[in-house]
């Protein structure tokens, strides 16, 4: 009987660690990211359109292109086609 109990002791104690193990780790980095997430005030590019095209050309590009289409998307193609081989289709598509 004494063994069982020893067992039973020892399974507990190797739950509560594997349970610290794996909880501590995770909320401190929630808590660290927060942080991270905050002290971020740089204007950042969308990761997918290139570097020049952060928030306030974006914004720009808005005002300019408001009566053909407000999808950044679009903009950014428009934007990119200016003085090209394709300034033709942009001029077809914002007339």
């Amino acid at each position: 009987m004494n063994k069982l109990g020893d067992f039973m002791n020892l399974k507990k104690i190797l739950a509560l660690s594997l349970f610290i193990l794996f909880a501590i780790p995770q909320t401190s980095f929630a808590f660290s990211f927060k942080k991270d997430k905050e002290a971020v005030t740089v204007q950042q590019p969308h990761a997918k359109y290139p570097s020049k095209y952060d928030n306030i050309y974006l914004e720009q590009l808005k005002k300019e292109y408001k009566k053909v289409s407000n999808d950044e998307v679009i903009l950014v193609a428009l934007d990119m086609m200016k003085n090209t081989n394709a300034d033709f289709s942009r001029r077809a598509i914002l007339t």
